[in-house]
């Protein structure tokens, strides 16, 4: 999933982009980006510090990490099994007009596109565009209408990019990425409800888990609403329960 915004971009976008990039890693999910200061630092920084995969894809050749202040980041990122990319020669400088070609490498490498945080002459709108020359999905985090560092993303919205408030926005037009969260969350069940989660295989009533596991109803029903308020089972028609 690569993950694009401002280069000088605000303490609100960098919270976002920290929390999404989080959120998405966290899925064993690598994150592409491009090693610039601002999002893209921020985007290879969460994927590192969650011990996760991530690509960065450069504007010159890999004798000219740029910025140089990132020049550790890439390090970390190498150690940390992902993978430094580019189209150019190693020794290849790191031209201003690279940096709008090599965004269109970004869009193809994921199967979607984040913007955080763009402004309406923003190197993300050009990624954006890409990212649709390509049919990726395109999801966009939205601004106030007088903040210019969100003119862009605004009008991407427009356009009809996909509003995004959260990584589950993102998450859910991906099946496969909510069948790991689901298996993810049933490993993480609490010890106290173990037992009558494992029991619902098939969906039943309070009173039927009673019998079935010779506790009492007043329990059950304890344990039942405590369960159906975490997520870990939903009441269905005919007082039956069945297991998220």
């Amino acid at each position: 999933m690569a993950m694009v915004g401002s280069r000088r971009c605000t303490g609100l976008g960098r919270e976002y982009a920290s929390k999404i990039g989080q959120d998405i890693s966290q899925r064993g999910i690598p994150l592409v980006s491009g090693l610039a200061i601002g999002i893209d630092t921020i985007a290879h920084e969460t994927a590192v510090c969650n011990h996760q995969k991530t690509i960065a894809v450069l504007g010159g050749g890999l004798h000219h990490i740029y910025p140089s202040c990132n020049r550790p980041l890439a390090e970390k990122i190498l150690e940390n099994g992902g993978a430094i990319v580019t189209e150019y020669d190693n020794e290849e400088e790191p031209l201003k007009y690279h940096f709008r070609d090599r965004n269109r490498i970004i869009a193809a490498l994921s199967d979607g596109v984040i913007v955080i945080e763009a402004g309406k002459e923003s190197g993300s709108l050009i990624t954006a565009k890409d990212a649709i020359k390509l049919e990726r999905n395109l999801f966009v985090l939205p601004g106030r209408v007088c903040d210019e560092n969100y003119e862009g993303s605004n009008m991407l919205l427009v356009e009809g990019a996909k509003c995004i408030l959260s990584a589950k926005d993102v998450l859910k037009e991906f099946p496969q990425f909510q069948e790991e969260e689901t298996s993810q969350k049933h490993c993480m069940i609490p010890k106290e409800y173990e037992t009558i989660y494992q029991f619902l295989k098939t969906p039943k009533t309070a009173d039927e888990i009673a019998r079935g596991l010779s506790l009492s109803i007043s329990y059950i029903n304890v344990q039942l609403t405590m369960m159906e308020i975490s997520g870990y089972v939903q009441k269905i028609g005919g007082n039956l329960f069945h297991r998220i």
